[in-house]
């Protein structure tokens, strides 16, 4: 009984053993997290000899195209390494039969740290549209004769202007800045444009040149509006004492005045008679 409870722990010990040397070789050395390489979605695939020995050749057999990596005049490669080794680095462009067109683009030690640094390589101008970038990392550490070779494809489409690419989310294109509104209904400052607006937003009580009376001055407008006496026209206005005519009142006190003078004057007395 005890041989068979040894011999099942070392069964046991021995399955452990195998699970993590699997796990160790999942792993790998490391791959290309950007741009998007090819085959990226396969859980088993590295970019390692010993785990898949049987992905020879360029793009290590990935021929079908994988998500497209929309670049213009650089790119940024960005990767996730776990075994770093020494050796150099190329960077290729491949037409989309996976023929190579030119190296545009050497390093040595691009993975001989961890974490590895991000690579910006310029994209020459004369590629353009859809291509395929190849990197492939040439490792040393066992020696020239034993090199390993690893590498992967990414599927670019490279476009006319614009900026480089380095994974991150660049936001709205100055075109939708363009034709966006500014920020408010009539203007650039918040809707604060005078111009186009309605009368009611127009002069908000600060502009009098055409606004309407009733908004100018609250309803004081003194050119065309009547006196406190509702009188339509001052000059025909009729005094306080509401005389009708002034100068014939005056005629009728000056008639009185004549007339009580001639009452006021004595009679002239009459020469005596002589005898």
């Amino acid at each position: 009984m005890a041989r068979l409870t040894a011999a099942f722990g070392t069964t046991l010990g021995g399955i452990a053993l195998l699970a993590l040397t699997t796990v160790s070789s999942v792993q790998g050395h490391g791959f290309l997290t950007y741009p998007v390489p090819r085959g990226i979605e396969k859980m088993s695939y590295q970019i390692d000899d010993i785990k898949n020995p049987n992905t020879k050749g360029i793009c290590r057999g990935e021929t079908k195209p994988g998500k497209i990596n929309k670049l213009s005049g650089s790119v940024t490669l960005k990767f996730n390494i776990f075994a770093n080794h020494i050796g150099p680095c190329t960077v290729s462009i491949l037409d989309e039969n996976m023929s190579e067109l030119a190296t545009i683009a050497t390093k040595d030690g691009c993975a001989a740290s961890k974490p590895a640094p991000p690579w910006t390589v310029n994209i020459p101008a004369k590629f353009t549209g859809r291509k395929i970038l190849r990197w492939h990392w040439k490792a040393t550490h066992l020696g020239e004769g034993n090199a390993e070779h690893f590498e992967q494809c990414a599927d670019i489409d490279l476009g006319g202007g614009g900026g480089g690419g380095d994974g991150s989310d660049s936001g709205s294109s100055d075109n939708d800045k363009q034709d966006a509104p500014s920020g408010g209904k009539y203007g650039k400052d918040g809707g604060d444009s005078k111009k186009d607006a309605p009368a009611d937003e127009k002069y908000g009580g600060d502009s009098k040149k055409d606004a309407p009376a009733d908004e100018k001055d609250g309803g004081n407008d003194k050119k065309d509006t009547p006196s406190d006496g509702n009188a339509e026209d001052k000059k025909d206005a009729p005094s306080d004492g509401n005389a009708e005519d002034k100068e014939s009142g005056e005629s009728g006190d000056s008639s009185y005045k004549k007339d009580s003078n001639k009452r006021r004057r004595k009679p002239k007395r009459k020469p005596k008679e002589e005898n």
